[in-house]
Order: C-alpha cells, then sequence, then structure tokens
C-alpha cells in the first residue's frame, strides 16, 4: 500500500482533517485559560461586592452563637437583632471556636433592606470567600495543562526522529468499561510485526480522520526509541499516505487494563482502473462531523457536575465557578485523552 492518494475527499473534509490534533491542543488550552478568566473575574466581582457591603457596615449589635461548626467548617451560626427590631441568623466564619449561647458581635447595615452580618471584633473572622478556592484550582490547571500539552509535543518529535521500524497496525476503538464514570473513545493501535501473529505493542495515539480510511490490518512505519527489547518510550506511527500520528502515553506491551477494544469500521483498499489507490468500505461511510462535535455534550455535562460540586462546596455563592471549573475538566480531558469525535 503506497498510500490513500486516490480517496476523494469534499472541501470541507480536507478542512476538518487537515490538523485536527492541533485543532484539539489549541482547542484544550484555550478551554483552561477561558475557565481561568471567567473564574477569576467572578472572584473579583465577589470580592469587591463583598468589600463594598463590609464597608457600610457601621452599625455593632450583640447577637447570640446557637449553633457551632467550627471544627468542621470554621463556621458558627449567629442570631442577631437590628436597630428597628428584627431578627437575623445566619453563618460567619471565624478563626476562633465559640459556643452555644456565647454573645458575638455582629457589624451590619442598617440601610439595607436585607442586611448582611459581619464579624464586627477585628481578628477573629475572616472574610473568606469559597469561590476564591477555585482560583488555585484553576490556576494549576492554566499551569499543568499547557505544559502537559508541551510535553506531548516532545516526545511526538522525539519519537519521529527515531529509527523506523515496518509494522501491521490494527486500529482499534477503545473504551473504559467501568460504569459510572464519563467514557471518552480513544484511538488505540495493536501494532504486530511483520509476519508475527503475537502482538508486538499496544499504543494510544490522538485520533486523526486518516485512521478512518485506512483497512484492519495496515502496513505502517513506527518510529521510537530502540532498545534490547526493541522500541519503547511513545512511538509515532506513520499511516499510508503520509499521516503521522501523535502517541498519547508510553508504549504497551500488555493490553490495556479495564479497556475494551472494538474495532472500526471495515476499509478495504483495492487498486483502481487508473492505477491509484481506492477505498471500498464494507459499511457506509462515516459522516464527516466536525473535530468538536463531542464538545457541546461535554460542556452539558461539565455544567451540570460542577454546579452541583460548587453548591456542595458553598452554596449558590460557588456554582458559577464550580460549573466552568468542571466544564474545563471534562473537556481537557477528552482533548488530552485523544480528541476523538
Amino acid at each position: 500500500m503506497a498510500g490513500l492518494t486516490g480517496v476523494t475527499r469534499t472541501r470541507s473534509e480536507r478542512g476538518f482533517g487537515r490538523r485536527p490534533v492541533l485543532r484539539a491542543a489549541v482547542f484544550g488550552i484555550s478551554v483552561v485559560l477561558v475557565g481561568l478568566a471567567v473564574t477569576v473575574g467572578y472572584a473579583a466581582w465577589r470580592a469587591h461586592r463583598y468589600d463594598v457591603a463590609r464597608g457600610r457596615a457601621t452599625v455593632v449589635v450583640e447577637g447570640t452563637v446557637i449553633n457551632d461548626r467550627f471544627e468542621k467548617n470554621f463556621e458558627i451560626r449567629v442570631r442577631w437583632t437590628g436597630i428597628d427590631g428584627r431578627t437575623y441568623a445566619q453563618w460567619l466564619e471565624v478563626d476562633t471556636q465559640y459556643h452555644v449561647g456565647e454573645k458575638f458581635a455582629v457589624a451590619y447595615d442598617p440601610t439595607d433592606p436585607s442586611p448582611q452580618g459581619f464579624v464586627a471584633e477585628p481578628g477573629v473572622g475572616h472574610g473568606g470567600d469559597e469561590s476564591f478556592l477555585f482560583l488555585v484550582y484553576a490556576g494549576a490547571a492554566a499551569v499543568v495543562v499547557p505544559l502537559w500539552w508541551g510535553t506531548r509535543g516532545l516526545r511526538f518529535s522525539y519519537a519521529a526522529r527515531q529509527p523506523d521500524r515496518p509494522m501491521v497496525a490494527h486500529p482499534r476503538v477503545g473504551r473504559y468499561t467501568q460504569r459510572g464514570w464519563i467514557n471518552y473513545p480513544s484511538t488505540r493501535l495493536v501494532l504486530y510485526e511483520l509476519g508475527s501473529p503475537v502482538p508486538y505493542a499496544w499504543q494510544r495515539v490522538m485520533w486523526h480522520p486518516g485512521i478512518e480510511e485506512i483497512p484492519e490490518k495496515a502496513e505502517v512505519t513506527v518510529r521510537g526509541e530502540s532498545s534490547a527489547s526493541g522500541l519503547v518510550g511513545a512511538l509515532a506511527v506513520d499511516l499510508p499516505g503520509g499521516v503521522r500520528l501523535v502517541p498519547v502515553g508510553r508504549v504497551r506491551r500488555h493490553p490495556p487494563k479495564r479497556i475494551e477494544l472494538r474495532p472500526r469500521a471495515g476499509v478495504n483498499a483495492v487498486l483502481g482502473p487508473d492505477g491509484r489507490i481506492v477505498v471500498d468500505r464494507d459499511d457506509p461511510p462515516p459522516r464527516p462531523h466536525p473535530w468538536w462535535r463531542r464538545g457541546p455534550r461535554y460542556l452539558l455535562v461539565g455544567v451540570l457536575l460542577g454546579g452541583v460540586f460548587g453548591f456542595g462546596q458553598g452554596g449558590m455563592a460557588t456554582v458559577l465557578p464550580g460549573s466552568v471549573f468542571m466544564t474545563t475538566v471534562v473537556l481537557t480531558c477528552w482533548t488530552l485523552s485523544g480528541g476523538e469525535p
């Protein structure tokens, strides 16, 4: 098989398959940076609102501790009465433990129709906001994810410069067998040495539309670092037609655990009347889905999971940063797993 040069593609399919790996990487990094920007903006807005409200809280009244969750959440619940005679009860974060029945000074804004109480005594409470915790999460992701993509690119470049070896690749779709998790499909190649019935290695790769156009047993060129046991490390695989696949992780000498490997659609490569390779599929060709077609689905999953996670962290105040954070995690895991549409 010299290559699938005789395959006819539409304009959209050519654009779709031009650089899907680069698009997945840019998309994954952009998601993290946008998530960080939204989280920073929301946290800054919350901090500004808190500072304004705290500055207007000029009246101090005496309240009573009615519940104590200091050992668990550094919180106490205080009941206090304003100068207008209305009674309020709310949770306040403190640095010192108080017991039920103790007196506690609360500052508030009497001009506010729904006033919020603040710790009146300096050094006792802290104006912490759970939404700031997500700044740490988003900041860590903004550093780790670009480094992850950069490391993957360097490993790919290093493998592509190593000695090559002809092999036979069986393309597979990998899915986790465990239930209850978001199941990202992944592209995996089972590699065989020429003439050997025993698998040589299993390599996970970034998805590329060229994989949809190779037969069940495709002759490929595999590049990687050589050792006494053969090629090691990440393996760069050249498909017929000149497409070079980007490896995801190291090569495996044994089948991946808890992963079900399914064959891809049947494809046959035949020699056309003009001497060029023509693809003859055993089933209808796949629709030219956009590379990001799973994005909206995972976006919705991330928003729903993040909303629940954020609400559990700090109530309604952390629903938005929780949704942004979990959406970032879900979309990033999808792109890093191979970005299969």
